[in-house]
Parts: structure tokens; C-alpha cells; sequence
């Protein structure tokens, strides 16, 4: 796992976005069209760069593309969203008593989504830790509002680079 991930952005950006609500405050981002590419900047940093047929991702430091000997990648984190519902019964049989929902830098329709999946795992995880499985429905709805219209474990499945 990568932490300090906001002290990086304040960095580039000179605002903390414990603060200013915002991992890369608008003022701060820059998307340029160069012969590569579209490049997205932060502070006139290259955080990636996309071609035509790309989605770009959030302009975020720890969302960005990186060369890293010799190898271009998501050093960091790849533009998707963390979703953990899966492992609710892990998280359950090991003490874990409270869920935190992201809700910065999100709408009130994402959050209220969000929220209402994970509230119908919950309940169902109490019904019964040993049979619970998520429902395809709730995946699906997920990543719907998931950046990348997908989702992933993220440092709890990848063996540290």
C-alpha cells in the first residue's frame, strides 16, 4: 500500500487537499493535446498521457502513469475504484466494525448509491457472515459510479513493486 498519497498532491499543488477538499483543485489541472497524445498535467506536471482511443482517468498524482525503470504503468494506483465489498466476511471475522464511504470530491447521487449497496451487504452480512456473497446487482451497480465504470481490491490482492 502507498500512503502519503495527499502529501504528494499538496506538493505539486501547494494546497493540502485535507484542507481544500480536493486531491487536484481544478486551478491546478491542465489537459493538453501534444503530438503523443492527450496529456493530463497537475501543476504543470505530467501525471499521463492517453491516446485517442483512451479514457482518461482523474487527474490525480496517484492515479498517474509512470516510466519506472524503463516501464510505463499506474505506479501508484490504477484509475479504477476500491471496492471491498467482497471481502466483508474477511473484514468481519478479523474485529472490523465500521465502514468509512468516500464521499469527497463525489456527488450526492454517488454517495447515495454507494450507500445503499453497501448498507443491503451489511445487513445481509449480519443475517449471516458464512453465507454471505455479494450480489451481482450490487457490483454492477457499483460500477456504474466507479471511476472507470470499474473496480478493484487494490493493494489487498497486488504484491508490493
Amino acid at each position: 500500500m502507498v500512503e502519503g498519497r495527499c502529501a504528494l498532491s499538496a506538493y505539486a499543488t501547494g494546497e493540502s487537499p485535507n484542507c481544500n477538499g480536493a486531491c487536484s483543485p481544478g486551478k491546478h489541472v491542465r489537459w493538453e493535446q501534444a503530438p503523443q497524445g492527450m496529456e493530463t498535467r497537475l501543476n504543470g506536471i505530467l501525471i499521463d498521457r492517453f491516446a485517442d482511443d483512451e479514457r482518461a482517468g482523474y487527474p490525480t498524482l496517484c492515479k498517474g502513469r509512470f516510466e519506472v525503470n524503463d516501464e510505463t504503468y499506474y505506479a501508484i494506483e490504477e484509475p479504477t475504484s476500491l471496492n471491498t465489498l467482497e471481502m466483508l466476511p474477511e473484514l468481519a471475522r478479523i474485529g472490523v466494525a465500521a465502514i468509512k464511504i468516500e464521499g469527497r470530491q463525489r456527488s450526492p447521487a454517488y454517495v447515495t448509491q454507494v450507500t445503499r449497496v453497501w448498507r443491503a451487504a451489511l445487513d445481509q452480512l449480519a443475517r449471516s457472515v458464512a453465507d454471505f456473497k455479494p450480489l451481482p446487482a450490487w457490483m454492477a451497480e457499483l460500477n456504474k459510479v466507479s471511476e472507470g465504470q470499474s473496480h478493484t481490491l487494490g493493494a489487498y490482492y497486488r504484491p508490493w513493486k
